[in-house]
């Protein structure tokens, strides 16, 4: 097995469960069945159409020099719902943002990334589409990530006046291809901070018991209680040494 990345927030929130034993499950399925399939080439595809104006046509044939099958058709078919969605955002500007991190307690840190900060027509908001084919988020875990986003971002002075845009490209349940459906922060539950407590610390727990028994370090030997990372780890990056 290996030590599984958190990329984002959003990754985060999949794992998210007030269950040990459940954060446990998904973690492990991640350390030893890591996803084939990833949407650098969507991400990036559609960070060019919107900052620098490269038109779809040739952002869609460059996917098409994937190799992989699979890699291709999930990249193409993520870039094709994006296409539907981005007119809606075409009188806007966009420029990047810096990733934060939101510690979670044992020296963990989650990274909070939105893809872009967009203003223009009347709003200012940070643009976050997700590429996966099935977001499959419930509703608590929605709350854990827009309740993080919040506390990380939408709180701060730079981002007060933020909307959230939340694009799922993915399907809906019980359809067979891709549509666009947006989330605002207001279609998001929010958690009080001892509620998201309630999530962060098994997810702690779960990761910490897993990088040691994946390191042999004798974590039978240890209690979760006083189980700790080496030192501070931002899990969208390499582990730190032991």
């Amino acid at each position: 097995m290996r030590i599984p990345k958190v990329p984002s927030l959003l990754h985060f929130a999949r794992f998210a469960s007030k269950e040990v034993k459940v954060a446990d499950r998904r973690l492990r399925e991640m350390a030893e069945r890591p996803p084939h399939i990833n949407y650098v080439p969507a991400k990036r595809g559609a960070r060019d159409h919107l900052i620098l104006g490269v038109n779809p046509e040739a952002i869609l044939a460059s996917v098409e020099r994937i190799k992989a099958d699979q890699q291709r058709m999930a990249n193409k078919a993520a870039l094709e719902a994006f296409f539907e969605f981005s007119p809606q955002i075409a009188d806007r500007r966009f420029a990047d943002v810096d990733p934060r991190y939101f510690p979670i307690g044992r020296k963990l840190h989650v990274p909070v990334n939105p893809f872009l900060y967009s203003t223009g027509g009347g709003v200012e908001s940070l643009l976050w589409p997700s590429f996966w084919s099935n977001l499959s988020l419930k509703e608590d875990q929605l709350a854990v990530y827009g309740t993080v986003l919040d506390m990380v971002f939408l709180s701060s002075y730079d981002y007060a006046s933020c909307e959230l845009e939340l694009a799922d490209l993915g399907k809906i349940p019980g359809e067979k291809i891709r549509s666009v459906r947006l989330f605002k922060r207001s279609d998001i539950p929010t958690l009080t901070t001892a509620e998201l407590k309630q999530y962060t610390d098994p997810f702690a727990e779960a990761f910490i018991k897993l990088v040691e028994d994946i390191r042999g370090s004798g974590a039978g030997k240890r209690t979760p209680e006083r189980a700790e990372a080496p030192a501070d780890w931002y899990l969208d990056q390499q582990p730190p040494r032991p």
